[in-house]
């Protein structure tokens, strides 16, 4: 099986381009600027924008699947993403016959602000409201498709060395709450984000992850 990650320079991304090749996937990356990108055996870089269409519909050519890893920069939180990325990598699959995505969100975009009690829920509404508008308008378009995705909701991210033995992950309409200080792994990210990318059970579906509560 082939899988397209866009975003794969990230510190997510990138973690999922590494877990994907240790899985034996054949991975292909599609990134803006390939100097941010490290080189492995067995990977294919395209190099393109977001905006190209016909560049990210030629990357997504024998896939079977997209993983988009999206994120700006904190100096750029407020700058539209998703708003133009995610329609055009929507046509990209199209064009492409692709059916399968799953899409880098945040705990607290959309219909998972229900799932944010304090503090999460009052930082989607102040600092990062913005970002998360973003994300949330590019998602809305996302669900209105007959697409296979799934959207992975993460609390506050860090990185550490290792991932956690046993993250709780649970689909937004369980309406579960995450209370207090909730911090959420790449490395735990990158392994869901591959783990399901055959399990049906997750399409149409908003899965939030959390690693670690702190208070």
């Amino acid at each position: 099986m082939k899988i397209l990650i866009i975003g794969a320079s990230g510190r997510t991304g990138n973690l999922i381009l590494v877990k994907a090749l240790k899985k034996g996937y054949k991975v292909r990356t599609y990134v803006r600027n390939i100097k941010k990108l490290t080189f492995y055996n067995n990977l294919e870089v395209v190099q393109g924008e977001l905006d190209d269409v016909d560049k990210l519909s030629q990357a997504m050519l024998g896939v079977d699947a997209v993983l988009v890893a999206l994120g700006n920069k904190v100096s750029q939180m407020s700058n539209p993403l998703f708003t133009f990325a995610i329609p055009n990598i929507i046509k990209g699959m199209e064009i492409a016959g692709i059916s399968r995505i799953i899409n880098l969100s945040a705990l607290g975009v959309g219909s998972t602000y229900l799932n944010a009690a304090f503090p999460c829920n009052i930082f989607a509404k102040t600092i990062l409201k913005a970002n998360f508008e973003d994300h949330y308008i590019g998602e809305k378009i996302l669900e209105n498709t007959d697409l296979e995705w799934t959207s992975i909701h993460p609390a506050l991210l860090y990185t550490g060395k290792v991932g956690t033995e046993s993250p709780k992950i649970f689909n937004s309409k369980s309406k579960t709450k995450v209370w207090g200080l909730s911090v959420t792994s790449r490395h735990d990210i990158a392994t869901l984000m591959i783990d399901i990318i055959k399990d049906e059970s997750s399409y149409k579906k908003k899965l939030i992850i959390v690693s670690k509560r702190y208070v």
